[in-house]
Protein backbone atom coordinates (compact mmCIF):
# COMPACT_ATOMS: atom_id res chain seq x y z
CA UNK A 1 0.00 0.00 0.00
CA UNK A 2 2.91 2.36 0.69
CA UNK A 3 4.20 1.99 -2.84
CA UNK A 4 0.68 2.30 -4.20
CA UNK A 5 -0.23 5.17 -1.89
CA UNK A 6 -0.26 8.58 -3.47
CA UNK A 7 1.05 11.55 -1.50
CA UNK A 8 -0.19 14.90 -2.70
CA UNK A 9 -0.70 18.40 -1.43
CA UNK A 10 -4.18 18.68 0.01
CA UNK A 11 -6.67 20.84 -1.87
CA UNK A 12 -9.80 22.75 -0.79
CA UNK A 13 -11.98 19.85 -1.94
CA UNK A 14 -10.26 17.62 0.64
CA UNK A 15 -11.59 19.48 3.69
CA UNK A 16 -14.11 16.81 4.73
CA UNK A 17 -11.57 14.02 4.25
CA UNK A 18 -9.02 15.91 6.34
CA UNK A 19 -11.52 16.52 9.15
CA UNK A 20 -12.38 12.82 9.21
CA UNK A 21 -8.72 11.78 9.38
CA UNK A 22 -7.96 14.36 12.06
CA UNK A 23 -10.89 13.15 14.16
CA UNK A 24 -9.44 9.64 13.80
CA UNK A 25 -6.12 11.01 15.09
CA UNK A 26 -7.85 12.57 18.11
CA UNK A 27 -9.61 9.24 18.81
CA UNK A 28 -6.23 7.48 18.57
CA UNK A 29 -4.76 9.86 21.18
CA UNK A 30 -7.76 9.34 23.46
CA UNK A 31 -7.29 5.56 23.28
CA UNK A 32 -3.65 6.03 24.32
CA UNK A 33 -4.48 8.49 27.10
CA UNK A 34 -7.96 8.72 28.65
CA UNK A 35 -7.00 12.18 29.98
CA UNK A 36 -6.27 13.52 26.48
CA UNK A 37 -8.20 16.79 26.51
CA UNK A 38 -11.64 16.96 24.97
CA UNK A 39 -12.02 20.15 22.98
CA UNK A 40 -15.51 21.66 22.82
CA UNK A 41 -16.43 22.39 19.22
CA UNK A 42 -13.54 20.29 17.94
CA UNK A 43 -14.93 19.92 14.41
CA UNK A 44 -15.06 23.72 13.99
CA UNK A 45 -11.57 24.08 15.48
CA UNK A 46 -10.20 21.46 13.08
CA UNK A 47 -11.90 23.11 10.12
CA UNK A 48 -10.21 26.42 11.03
CA UNK A 49 -6.81 24.73 11.29
CA UNK A 50 -7.37 22.95 7.97
CA UNK A 51 -8.30 26.23 6.34
CA UNK A 52 -5.07 27.73 7.68
CA UNK A 53 -3.14 24.72 6.42
CA UNK A 54 -4.63 25.04 2.96
CA UNK A 55 -4.35 28.82 2.53
CA UNK A 56 -1.45 30.27 4.53
CA UNK A 57 1.90 30.45 2.69
CA UNK A 58 3.81 29.26 5.76
CA UNK A 59 1.62 26.14 6.05
CA UNK A 60 1.15 22.99 4.05
CA UNK A 61 -1.11 19.98 4.28
CA UNK A 62 -0.53 16.72 2.46
CA UNK A 63 -2.95 13.88 1.96
CA UNK A 64 -2.08 10.21 1.47
CA UNK A 65 -4.51 8.13 -0.57
CA UNK A 66 -4.60 4.44 -1.35
CA UNK A 67 -7.13 3.10 -3.83
CA UNK A 68 -8.60 6.62 -3.92
CA UNK A 69 -9.34 6.48 -0.18
CA UNK A 70 -7.72 8.87 2.32
CA UNK A 71 -5.35 6.97 4.62
CA UNK A 72 -3.20 9.72 6.13
CA UNK A 73 -2.29 13.38 6.36
CA UNK A 74 0.39 15.74 7.58
CA UNK A 75 0.05 19.38 8.66
CA UNK A 76 3.25 21.45 8.66
CA UNK A 77 4.20 25.06 9.30
CA UNK A 78 7.31 27.19 8.96
CA UNK A 79 7.23 29.20 12.16
CA UNK A 80 10.32 31.31 11.53
CA UNK A 81 12.89 31.52 8.80
CA UNK A 82 16.51 32.38 9.15
CA UNK A 83 19.87 32.22 7.47
CA UNK A 84 22.09 29.15 7.77
CA UNK A 85 24.60 31.34 9.65
CA UNK A 86 22.01 32.02 12.35
CA UNK A 87 21.06 28.35 12.62
CA UNK A 88 18.16 28.64 10.21
CA UNK A 89 14.50 28.87 11.04
CA UNK A 90 12.19 26.62 13.01
CA UNK A 91 9.50 24.51 11.38
CA UNK A 92 6.84 22.35 12.98
CA UNK A 93 5.16 19.16 11.97
CA UNK A 94 1.96 19.82 13.86
CA UNK A 95 0.09 16.66 12.97
CA UNK A 96 0.87 13.34 11.30
CA UNK A 97 -1.58 10.48 11.05
CA UNK A 98 -1.79 7.28 9.06
CA UNK A 99 -4.78 4.99 9.50
CA UNK A 100 -3.88 1.81 11.42
CA UNK A 101 -4.63 -0.45 8.44
CA UNK A 102 -2.17 1.53 6.27
CA UNK A 103 0.73 1.70 8.73
CA UNK A 104 4.19 0.17 8.33
CA UNK A 105 4.13 0.70 4.58
CA UNK A 106 6.22 3.86 4.29
CA UNK A 107 3.33 6.32 4.04
CA UNK A 108 4.24 8.33 7.14
CA UNK A 109 7.88 8.50 6.01
CA UNK A 110 6.84 9.82 2.62
CA UNK A 111 4.60 12.44 4.22
CA UNK A 112 7.51 13.55 6.44
CA UNK A 113 9.83 13.72 3.41
CA UNK A 114 7.37 16.09 1.71
CA UNK A 115 7.31 18.32 4.80
CA UNK A 116 11.10 18.35 5.16
CA UNK A 117 11.48 19.35 1.51
CA UNK A 118 9.00 22.20 2.05
CA UNK A 119 10.97 23.33 5.12
CA UNK A 120 14.28 23.22 3.26
CA UNK A 121 12.84 25.37 0.46
CA UNK A 122 11.99 28.00 3.07
CA UNK A 123 15.39 27.96 4.79
CA UNK A 124 14.32 26.11 7.92
CA UNK A 125 17.10 24.02 9.34
CA UNK A 126 15.33 22.89 12.52
CA UNK A 127 12.17 20.83 12.64
CA UNK A 128 10.15 20.16 15.76
CA UNK A 129 7.38 17.72 16.51
CA UNK A 130 5.44 17.11 19.72
CA UNK A 131 4.91 13.51 20.79
CA UNK A 132 2.66 12.61 23.69
CA UNK A 133 4.59 10.72 26.35
CA UNK A 134 2.24 7.71 26.12
CA UNK A 135 2.79 7.41 22.36
CA UNK A 136 5.77 5.03 22.33
CA UNK A 137 5.14 4.00 18.72
CA UNK A 138 5.20 7.65 17.65
CA UNK A 139 8.35 8.33 19.63
CA UNK A 140 10.13 5.37 17.99
CA UNK A 141 9.04 6.63 14.56
CA UNK A 142 10.45 10.12 15.13
CA UNK A 143 13.67 8.95 16.80
CA UNK A 144 14.32 6.63 13.83
CA UNK A 145 14.26 9.75 11.63
CA UNK A 146 16.85 11.61 13.69
CA UNK A 147 14.57 13.52 16.05
CA UNK A 148 15.68 13.79 19.66
CA UNK A 149 14.41 15.28 22.86
CA UNK A 150 14.97 19.00 23.35
CA UNK A 151 12.53 19.85 26.14
CA UNK A 152 10.16 18.22 28.59
CA UNK A 153 6.74 19.35 29.70
CA UNK A 154 5.97 18.44 33.27
CA UNK A 155 2.36 18.28 34.37
CA UNK A 156 0.74 18.11 37.77
CA UNK A 157 -2.73 16.84 38.37
CA UNK A 158 -4.94 17.89 41.21
CA UNK A 159 -5.32 21.10 43.21
CA UNK A 160 -2.49 23.57 43.33
CA UNK A 161 -0.97 24.58 46.57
Amino acid sequence: MGEDARIRRAAPGDRARLVSLWLDLVAHHRRLDPDYPAVPGIRDALQREIERGLTQPACRMWLAEAADEPVGFLFAEVEATGSPASGGGLAWIHELFVAPEARRRGIASRLVEAALAFFAERGSSRTAVRVESVNSEGERFWRARGFGERARILERRGPSG
